[in-house]
């Protein structure tokens, strides 16, 4: 038996044995009362109401759309967040306006239907005790549309696209500043991705400055939320060594609360998008291994003192159903304490692109074991950042379905199902979860370091 798998099955076997936990179908103990309180940051850490936090949640690009036009998407945005909150997922990011020129028309032909659809956006959220990450500027391409201009437009003072874009963000940022649902407010999707030489948008300078205006605009408005990046992990094309990409990575990161950076693993062979990403000759980006090149980035927002978000990682898991790099950035993720990772992407519309968007879908009935092996790390976490609050006494209470397990056994990929029960005990579970998690990280985060950059 592989290590990996000796990992997870030790994680299955144990993790069914622990007494009832005081974790809800929509009111978990990490997140009742969410509504009352921001999260916030101080130093590399995220705090709610004093303590610190660490969520481990997903990506859903599409989610807002499938409130504002349900009709035009083939999935219902409620059902989505009820799922994900039934499998104890509390973190999603999405794209604040969509992806499309037409989604941004719709904003200012019609907005009273627009801002209707994303009221039950942030109603539906706070009701499942979600939190959510709205990415502001997701496409660079989408603004500049409407007004015969560049994508690198909307980035420069003074134009059409800029402007319409900034409007945007105040009537989004000058609604919700008052919605505790909402983490932090992101300023774009992946940027850094778009420097010179690689386009002929921006250089990383104007990149920077464009990040400080944008900064500076949102805390003119809203003082109560935190602002991140959304940055990817620095293009290794245009960053040769780690010296140059974390060089990269504090340029672009500077003036925002939370650094951010995406990972994926690189591919010789062209099965994540049809675009190959090289290894080197051992499998690996600049000759480290996944958990270490996570641990420098960490150690650089550290630096900082900057909450590090890991805003994106995944694998085409039609491929790799149980993923050895996904797990390997949950775990680095769990021994680093790194404050937030993100899962790409959770329950894709099934009308999406098989090629870009399909094979990374994160779905209970599709890939239960990636779902499962998530909600485990989402458990413990609760639990050992919310077991001394007087809330968990309060929440509805759910248990893990007990599973027999044998290392043949098909009930290792099953998903764990919240159950409605009244148990209690939740105190052990830190001490049992802390030795499950170094058995799980001893084994599996000193694997091949695998990359991609979208």
């Amino acid at each position: 038996m592989g290590t990996v798998r000796l990992a997870l099955l030790i994680l299955f076997l144990v993790a069914p044995s622990i007494p009832a936990m005081n974790v809800g179908r929509y009111a978990s103990a990490m997140t009742q009362g969410q509504t009352k309180s921001f999260v916030s940051a101080n130093g590399s850490a995220l705090y709610l109401d004093g303590r610190p936090m660490r969520f481990f949640g997903v990506n859903h690009a599409d989610l807002v759309w499938s409130f504002i036009q349900p009709d035009s998407i083939a999935e219902n945005g409620a059902e989505v967040l009820d799922e994900a909150a039934s499998y104890n997922i509390t973190v999603v990011r999405y794209g604040a306006i969509g992806y499309t020129p037409d989604q941004v028309k719709l904003w200012i032909t019609d907005k009273g239907h627009f801002w209707a659809g994303y009221d039950r956006l942030i109603d539906t959220a706070s009701a499942l005790h979600i939190y959510i990450i709205p990415t502001l500027l997701w496409n660079p391409k989408q603004f500049p549309a409407l007004v015969n201009e560049r994508p690198q437009d909307v980035f420069r003072n003074g134009t059409l696209s800029n402007g319409l874009f900034n409007s945007f963000v105040r009537e989004l940022v000058t609604r919700y500043r008052n919605a505790t649902t909402i983490i932090m407010w992101e300023i774009g999707n992946e940027l850094n991705l778009l420097t010179k030489p690689r386009t002929n948008y921006y250089t990383i300078q104007e990149l920077r400055t464009f990040m400080k205006e944008i900064t500076s605009l949102i805390r003119d408005i809203d003082s109560n939320h935190l602002i991140g990046s959304g940055m990817a992990a620095p293009p290794h094309d245009v960053n040769p060594t780690i010296q140059d990409a974390l060089s990269s990575f504090l340029t672009v990161n500077g003036f925002v609360d939370v650094a951010s950076i995406h990972t994926y693993p690189c591919d010789n062979a062209g099965r994540l998008t049809g675009t190959s990403y090289p290894c080197d000759q051992n499998g690996l980006v600049y000759g480290i291994s996944e958990f270490d090149y996570l641990k420098q980035f960490y150690s650089s927002s550290q630096t900082m003192s900057k909450p590090l978000m890991i805003g994106e990682y995944g694998d085409n898991l039609q491929i790799n159903p149980q993923s050895n790099f996904s797990l390997g950035v949950l775990a680095a993720a769990s021994s680093l304490k790194i404050p937030l990772s993100l899962m790409w992407e959770w329950m894709v519309p099934p009308d999406r692109d098989p090629a870009t968007r399909l094979i990374w879908n994160v779905d209970p009935q599709q890939t239960p074991f990636m779902v499962s092996v998530l909600q485990r790390y989402s458990l413990a976490t609760m639990t050992q950042t919310s077991s001394n609050t007087a809330a968990m006494t309060e929440t509805k209470a759910a248990s893990i379905q007990k599973t027999t397990i044998s290392a043949s056994s098909s009930s290792l990929l099953m998903p764990i199902q919240p159950v409605s029960t009244t148990g209690t005990g939740s105190t052990y579970v830190v001490a049992a979860i802390g030795i499950i998690s170094l058995l799980a990280v001893t084994v599996i985060v000193f694997g091949k370091r695998r990359r991609r950059n979208v």
